[in-house]
């Protein structure tokens, strides 16, 4: 049990940008941080749920509510996954070679693909999280940050790593299996809490079958085209998946609550 405490303050401490109540880090655990992700996606997405409810106490116009709401996912984790998503756009878009899209992966420079694609990403954010926001079951917000985070982790956990990938040393086939099953574990728990929070609001159940279901077949599609293109799996790689399966998660729940 003092393991699995560990891995989960681990993966707080490494994935949110909010100040951790215990610094611990264990090598042996690196596995089992990745696990917990989906416990990361609750917190988030609770958080997200909880801001995005004080907000509504006051009166304000619904746009700057929906740009406060939307911009809070992203200062929670501290742009970690963002910056992943920039630099695997910036070696994707770039229509080179492989060796000469690794370099680009992992040079810290800043191009115009990805900036051009960040501008694109957070303006279908903000379009999108319009018509999210005045939602009554807009609830569901809990549940994207866990899928999201959910296919991040298993991704990382059973593809092959690039070479320069800060999880090249990879993990022993019994930790890669205890990890997996963990992070599944969590992600039903994840999904069942957004279950009942839907229930209570009177949202209609189909709108989370369908948004779990286009969150990881928008996962599986991008991360697999940037893992072949790329030539294996890394944390930049497990971003840039990331960023894109949450946009379609609420690109999803603004049309079906249409």
């Amino acid at each position: 049990m003092k393991k699995f405490i560990t891995a989960f303050f681990m993966a707080w401490g490494y994935f949110l940008a909010l100040p951790c109540p215990h610094k611990k880090w264990d090598n042996s655990s690196q596995h089992l941080m990745l696990a917990f992700l989906p416990a990361i996606g609750m917190v988030a997405g609770a958080l997200w749920c909880l801001w995005a409810w004080f907000l509504r106490l006051f009166d304000i116009p619904q746009e700057i509510e929906s740009l406060a709401t939307m911009t809070f996912i992203f200062f929670i984790s501290g742009f970690f996954h963002l910056d992943g998503f920039m630099d695997t756009c910036d070696a994707l878009l770039s229509r080179r070679d492989m060796l000469e899209r690794q370099r680009i992966l992992k040079d810290s420079t800043v191009g115009a693909f990805s900036v051009i694609s960040v501008i694109l990403l957070i303006s279908w954010w903000v379009v999108t999280f319009v018509f999210v926001i005045d939602r009554p079951d807009y609830w569901m917000l809990f549940l994207i940050p866990v899928i999201s985070r959910t296919m991040s982790a298993i991704h990382v956990l059973t593809r092959k790593p690039i070479g320069h990938s800060q999880y090249k040393d990879g993990f022993s086939t019994t930790e890669r299996k205890a990890a997996v099953s963990i992070t599944v574990l969590l992600a039903m728990i994840g999904v069942i809490i957004s279950a009942i929070l839907l229930k209570l609001t009177g949202g209609e159940p189909q709108t989370l079958a369908i948004t779990v279901v286009l969150m990881i077949s928008t996962s599986f599609g991008f991360t697999a085209n940037a893992t072949k293109q790329l030539g294996g799996m890394s944390g930049d790689i497990s971003g840039y998946g990331l960023c894109l399966t949450e946009l379609f998660g609420v690109i999803t729940v603004a049309i079906s609550m249409s």
